[in-house]
């Protein structure tokens, strides 16, 4: 079953089981539609985020996929990588188990987002860098006050 994780003005990404593809809409940026595959998940993904500016798209699931949009657009291949996408936390002795990602509207610089990560039993808030990859982890909310 295809789901659809995000959309922007000129993109979308959509999911069919474990594999993730970037819809590239056709719009006076580009010529023609096209679609660019953009990784497999194990478990099926469970979210993404295009960038408010759209300067790159996340994929979260077993890790991240941080994928840069700008030509050539070139496909996700595990062996090699030419700069247009950066992996985090897909090692099998170090997964991510990613629940959610978005952009804070405080978040000044668009080349950052905030992910939502399970490790092992701890779930902590990791704010990341979309360029270089670079991570920290945020303070963990206050749930006490919850009901």
């Amino acid at each position: 079953m295809k789901r659809h994780l995000a959309q922007s003005e000129h993109f979308e990404v959509v999911s069919e089981y474990e594999y993730v593809d970037l819809v590239i809409k056709k719009h006076s940026l580009f010529q023609s539609a096209a679609n660019v595959y953009l990784g497999d998940f194990y478990g099926d993904p469970t979210c993404a985020l295009i960038s408010k500016a759209e300067k790159y798209v996340v994929i979260g699931g077993n890790g991240l996929i941080i994928y840069q949009l700008r030509p050539p657009y070139a496909a996700y291949e595990s062996d090699t990588n030419d700069g247009q996408y950066l992996e985090l936390g897909r090692e099998p002795e170090n997964t991510w188990w990613v629940e959610s990602l978005y952009q804070a509207p405080s978040d000044q610089d668009d080349n950052y987002f905030r992910a939502t990560v399970t490790i092992g039993d701890e779930t902590i808030f990791v704010l990341i860098n979309a360029v270089t990859g670079e991570h920290v982890q945020l303070p963990t909310p206050n749930t006490s006050l919850l009901p």
